[in-house]
């Protein structure tokens, strides 16, 4: 998974690449000529084990997390987590809705994350492949929980098919029977349907034709 960033260094902003795993964990970051200027190895639990490349400093862990040098915990938006203990130091703030243990981080870590520190929630994503008229056909992605279904596709904005971006489903498949369709359990739901809101009406460049 790669995402981008700008990092202001002594005042100008520096485009460097987040180069991340299936947790959204920065790994490694690189410049813009693609040399790599930041790289580690983490434990279980998230802290860093091995420092391989430290051209730049970066502080980001699991996700939604900001290591916090003075302490050596990370910041978790709503507590702060101990990689130590593999636990949170404060109590969930949400009580026994996040489950017995209020310090508990997650099951399994290697699995499964809590950008928040709050409860995970649990939910599938449906991925839905339609039949437009070319090869690789047309997808949705549609997030189900409990209490919500939040479906969204991507879509050419340029004439010259230079630019994409997500929008809502809407009405384009109304009616429709996908040619083919796949069903992922989510562990955190939330997290997934959270980053499916962030990316509408973000530019994405050329999409496939």
């Amino acid at each position: 998974m790669l995402t981008n960033s700008r990092i202001l260094i002594l005042g100008v902003p520096v485009l460097y690449h987040y180069h991340l795993d299936h947790l959204g964990t920065p790994r490694e970051l690189t410049d813009a000529q693609g040399k790599i200027v930041w790289r580690v190895k983490y434990k279980t639990y998230g802290n860093v084990a091995l420092k391989e490349v430290e051209g730049i400093e970066n502080n980001l862990r699991f996700q939604g997390q900001y290591f916090d040098e003075e302490t050596g915990l990370h910041y978790n938006r709503h507590r702060y987590y101990n990689p130590d203990t593999g636990q949170f130091i404060n109590q969930d703030p949400i009580g026994l809705f996040g489950g017995i243990n209020n310090y508990q981080y997650v099951d399994n870590p290697t699995g499964w994350i809590d950008p928040f520190g709050l409860t995970c929630k649990e939910g599938k994503a449906i991925i839905r492949q339609y039949n437009n008229g070319h090869p690789e056909g047309h997808f949705t992605v549609e997030i189900v929980t409990n209490d919500l279904e939040y479906s969204t596709h991507q879509v050419i904005t340029a004439k010259d098919q230079s630019q994409t971006t997500i929008v809502r489903t809407g009405r384009c498949s109304k009616g429709k029977t996908p040619v083919h369709e796949a069903v992922v359990d989510l562990p955190d739901a939330q997290a997934a349907l959270d980053y499916q809101k962030n990316m509408i009406n973000e530019e994405l460049g050329m999409g496939t034709k």
